[in-house]
């Protein structure tokens, strides 16, 4: 069972519960109240069966001539994703029924490798997830692969559909014992279609670190800034990856923004004196 919330006006799912069914697929969850719920059923045998299958095949790819069909999670009622499914609306002491037809697709895998991306020493891997393109990823939506040693992945079970991977973690590259070296930020970002095709060779390549300078004016007044000024950048886009910064503003209304995430972000001024805005 998963809750519905949203991030950046975006529909991202948060897990509430989950539970095993009997020998006949029957089950029983308990909710935390009243609310919107979207239910999923999926096999866990014939993921861990794809995820041995995936392990045994790293070094050589698939043919994807016969691609198998498996189970695969599906939202209440037969829905294979959160936009074609049914949500429950749950009142104060209701009972509801939630029937799922579990069904079976093709799936594919997604192999590639990070270029760019030093792991010898690491004390902690970058984080790759993976995600319905347009959304960031959550558990409900997406998931996380661990990169090999030698920066590769493999992503198995996908279905066909438009996705996007997102890297995450420190940058490598920063010098050592600055805060950048330590600070987690986005690493690489790459768009994928899978079709009726494993895709093999993806290559991610790691994007450098954004510096972004610039300059606030005063309208009408002398060319002096007022004391205590600061300039925000606020992420708004759907898939920006990144915290706020706030930057302080130099007399001369010069700033320096470091490490900014590639993305969409609304820019505010605080602290401006009585009158301004």
């Amino acid at each position: 069972v998963w809750t519905n919330y949203s991030e950046r006006g975006r529909r991202q799912l948060r897990r509430a519960e989950d539970t095993l069914t009997d020998e006949r697929g029957r089950y029983t969850l308990s909710t935390a109240g009243p609310g919107r719920y979207y239910v999923t059923a999926e096999s866990d045998a014939d993921a861990a069966s794809e995820a041995h299958k995936s392990s045994d095949s790293a070094a050589k790819p698939e043919t994807p001539d016969a691609a198998p069909l498996r189970l695969v999670r599906t939202f209440y009622p037969r829905a294979l994703d959160v936009e074609s499914a049914t949500p429950l609306d749950i009142t104060a002491g209701e009972d509801a029924e939630a029937n799922i037809e579990l069904r079976r697709a093709a799936c594919y895998h997604i192999r590639g490798k990070v270029e760019g991306l030093p792991l010898e020493g690491a004390r902690r891997r970058p984080s790759l997830s993976f995600a319905p393109r347009g959304s960031l990823a959550s558990e409900g939506l997406g998931r996380v692969v661990k990169l090999r040693e030698d920066a590769s992945f493999e992503i198995s079970g996908v279905l066909p559909g438009s996705y996007t991977l997102t890297l995450l973690g420190a940058d490598p590259t920063a010098a050592q014992g600055t805060p950048a070296r330590g600070r987690v930020r986005l690493l690489a970002r790459q768009d994928v279609d899978v079709g009726s095709d494993d895709v093999n060779g993806l290559v991610l390549a790691v994007i450098p670190p954004i510096q972004l300078t610039g300059r606030v004016e005063t309208d009408g007044a002398a060319s002096s800034i007022a004391p205590g000024l600061r300039i925000g950048f606020v992420p708004i886009g759907a898939t920006t990856v990144g915290g706020f910064q706030s930057i302080a503003i130099k007399e001369d209304g010069t700033f320096a923004v470091q490490d900014l995430a590639p993305g969409e972000y609304g820019v505010r001024v605080t602290g401006t004196p009585a009158g301004a805005y």
